[in-house]
C-alpha cells in the first residue's frame, strides 16, 4: 500500500474542497501538512499538502506562477509534483532511499516573499506487523465480536504509534497506541459494522504507523505539522 493511503483516509472526511492558487496568497496565509514515509519497500515518499483557513480547511493551494515545492535527501534535490486524491491534491517526491534518522528538507520557495525553505523532517526505526496468515496456525479473518490483536516487531521506541482500521462494510477507526508496546488488542465489538449490518463480512487494512515530530517551517504563519512516518498494513477479511 503506497503512503497516499494516509492522506486519502483524511480525504474521507472532507467535501466541497475548492483550490487558491499560490500566487494569490502570502506564505504567512497557508497551512501546510508535510510528511516523509516510507512504507518498508526500501523507498520513501516527501508529500506536502498546503490548506489556506487552518487544519479543518477545505480550500487547497494550488503551485502557480513561479512557486515551488521540492525535497531534499542528501545531495538528491527533486522537484514535489502534484497528484490529485479525489477532490483534494498533495504534492510528491520520491526517493529510492529510506534510512530513518536522515535528515529530508522540503522547501517552499517563491519571489513574492520568503517563503517556507526550511522544514525538517526524519524517518523513525522500521517495524514490521507480524501476519497472522503465515503464524503456525494461520488466521485468515478476524471476528469483530472477538478480541483482535496485533502484533509488531521493534519495538519499545520513544515515537509514537497509532492505529487505521477501514473497510468497505466498516465504520473507519483511529486509536492512539501509548508506548509502543509491540502488541495491541482491539476488544470484541470495537470494530462496527457499517449502517448497522450486523452480517456484513469486507476486507479490512489495520494500518500501524509509527511517527515523529519534524521542525516545520515559521514561515507558514498559519502553522501545520511536520512528520516523518513508517506505516505497515495488513489486509484480513472481517467477519460478524
Amino acid at each position: 500500500m503506497r503512503p497516499a493511503i494516509l492522506t486519502a483516509a483524511l480525504g474521507l472526511f472532507l467535501a466541497g474542497c475548492e483550490d487558491v492558487d499560490s500566487s494569490d496568497v502570502l506564505t504567512s496565509g497557508m497551512w501546510a501538512n508535510i510528511s516523509v514515509q516510507a512504507t518498508g519497500d526500501g523507498s520513501s515518499d516527501a508529500i506536502t499538502i498546503l490548506k489556506v483557513g487552518g487544519a479543518t480547511s477545505n480550500t487547497y493551494v494550488e503551485m502557480t506562477g513561479d512557486d515551488a515545492l521540492s525535497a531534499t535527501l542528501g545531495e538528491e534535490s527533486l522537484p514535489q509534483a502534484k497528484e490529485s486524491l479525489g477532490d483534494f491534491h498533495q504534492y510528491r517526491a520520491s526517493f529510492s532511499t529510506a534510512e530513518p534518522g536522515v535528515p529530508y528538507t522540503v522547501s517552499f520557495t517563491r519571489t513574492v516573499d520568503e517563503g517556507a525553505p526550511e522544514t525538517v523532517v526524519t524517518l523513525p526505526e522500521p517495524f514490521e506487523i507480524d501476519d497472522p496468515a503465515a503464524a503456525e496456525v494461520p488466521v485468515e479473518s478476524f471476528s469483530r465480536a472477538a478480541p483482535i490483536t496485533l502484533t509488531w516487531g521493534s519495538s519499545g521506541t520513544t515515537d509514537a504509534m497509532e492505529l487505521w482500521v477501514t473497510g468497505d462494510c466498516i465504520k473507519p477507526f483511529y486509536t492512539e497506541i501509548a508506548g509502543d508496546p509491540g502488541t495491541y488488542t482491539l476488544e470484541a465489538d470495537t470494530i462496527e459494522p457499517l449502517d448497522d449490518d450486523l452480517e456484513a463480512s469486507c476486507t479490512a487494512v489495520y494500518l500501524i504507523n509509527r511517527w515523529n515530530n519534524g521542525t516545520l517551517d515559521l514561515g507558514y504563519g498559519e502553522g501545520g505539522m511536520a512528520r516523518g512516518l513508517q506505516t505497515r498494513n495488513l489486509e484480513m477479511l472481517t467477519t460478524p
